[in-house]
C-alpha cells in the first residue's frame, strides 16, 4: 500500500473528538507505516535533502506544464486537420455545385450526386 503525506492522521483532532486511546494505537501506527513508506519512496528516489526535494517538484510540475501545452496543441492540429479535410471536400465538390446551379437546381441532378452536394 502507497502512503501520501496527506494521508496522516491527525491524532489529536481524533481524541479531541472524543476517540479513545485504542484509535491512538491504531493511528499511531498507520502513522508510522505512512512516514516509512515515505522514507523508502524518497530513499529509491536518491532524494537526500529537502532541497533536492523541491528542485525534482518544480521539474515536475514544469514536466506538466509542458504536457499540458503539447496536449492543446495537439488538439489544435486536429481542428485544423478537420478543417483541411472539409476545405478539400469544398473544393472537390465545388465543380459538381456549379454544374447543379447551372442545372436550375434540378431535382434529379441533385439526388444523382447528393454525396458531393452534401460534402458542399
Amino acid at each position: 500500500r502507497s502512503y501520501a503525506p496527506n494521508t496522516l492522521i491527525d491524532i489529536q483532532a481524533k481524541l479531541r473528538k472524543g476517540k479513545g486511546e485504542g484509535y491512538r494505537q491504531l493511528a499511531t501506527i498507520f502513522n508510522v507505516k505512512a512516514m516509512t513508506a515515505t522514507l523508502i519512496w524518497l530513499r529509491n528516489n536518491n532524494i537526500d535533502s529537502y532541497d533536492d526535494l523541491k528542485r525534482r517538484a518544480a521539474v515536475g510540475s514544469e514536466f506538466s506544464e509542458r504536457i499540458k501545452a503539447i496536449r492543446a496543441a495537439e488538439e489544435k492540429l486536429k481542428s485544423i486537420a478537420k478543417l483541411e479535410k472539409e476545405i478539400g471536400a469544398y473544393g472537390s465538390a465545388r465543380s459538381v455545385w456549379e454544374a447543379y446551379k447551372k442545372s436550375d437546381w434540378d431535382t434529379v441532378f441533385f439526388e444523382t450526386n447528393r454525396a458531393y452536394l452534401t460534402l458542399r
